[in-house]
């Protein structure tokens, strides 16, 4: 059975028997077949580790993720969602949230955290925004670092509840992050907020920073560049284009915010021209 462990005054590590150890080889296997997308054969490996090692998340991660490119996305929801249950089970009941971390660090607790954000997408897939937000909302209370990006899906999601102000708590948290979600996501809801003077300063420091994106929110027509599926280039046009497809709903929504933005873009080119 799956453990969780104190490992410090507040972080802990899931530990798995040994039993989990005999499975790597098999395990390594299936992920290799699901990589040069041999999948029917993936599957087999995986679901042999799983009759012997039901709550084994990895294992269980993959074998949803195989389900999704075969097409089957309900039974990769529910397999995503029976990780997340039996990862819960042993969270012992002095484990609290918000103040107890699960920090993506430590190799032991990734299963748990990739399981919950690849249910987390699902459910956006669903157009379950809310019970997706939550999800989103407590893997940044278990890993406040967030090596997954999950912020930038939760300003996304906040400024779709249409609450400027739970988009500057989570900006607060990262003040000098350059995630593009919460790079623009900051000067945008202070300029929902009528907080003008102070979006423009945080507007101007973006356009310095990541100026193609402020040119793809701009232009009438939009071209899809050459995207990585698994990378994406800080500062790169792929980037520019990514921020503009998921974002361009909440600057065309807000009055006045397209020509604050071109008025801020053209003053800091002209700036940089001068100097």
């Amino acid at each position: 059975m799956l453990k969780l462990e104190k490992i410090g005054p507040v972080h802990w590590e899931f530990v798995y028997p040994v039993e989990f150890e005999r499975t790597w080889d098999n395990y390594d296997k299936a992920v290799d077949l699901l990589m040069i997308g041999r999948l029917k054969e993936a599957e087999k490996e995986l679901k042999r580790i799983l009759r012997h090692l039901p709550d084994h998340l990895d294992a269980l991660h993959h074998l949803a993720i195989i389900k999704e490119q075969m097409g089957d996305t309900e039974s990769a929801f529910y397999i995503w969602g029976q990780a997340i249950r039996l990862g819960k089970k042993a969270f012992p009941d002095k484990f609290k949230l918000g103040r107890d971390r699960l920090e993506w660090g430590f190799l032991n607790n990734r299963p748990f955290l990739r399981c919950m954000h690849a249910y987390g997408l699902s459910l956006l897939e669903r157009g379950n925004k809310k019970e997706a937000l939550s999800i989103f909302e407590e893997i940044l209370l278990l890993n406040p670092n967030d090596n997954q990006g999950v912020r930038e899906l939760v300003v996304d999601l906040y400024f779709s509840f249409q609450q400027p102000e739970k988009v500057l708590e989570i900006c607060r948290l990262y003040p000098d992050d350059i995630i593009p979600g919460v790079l623009y996501g900051r000067p945008l809801a202070l300029f929902q907020l009528n907080r003008k003077e102070e979006a423009t300063e945080h507007l101007e420091k973006a356009v310095k920073l990541s100026p193609l994106i402020a040119r793809e929110l701009l232009k009438k027509k939009h071209k899809r560049p050459l995207i990585h599926p698994d990378m994406v280039t800080v500062g790169g046009e792929d980037e520019a284009y990514l921020y503009w497809e998921g974002s361009r709903n909440f600057w065309n929504g807000t009055p006045g915010a397209i020509e604050w933005l071109k008025e801020v873009y053209n003053n800091t080119k002209k700036c940089k021209e001068d100097f």
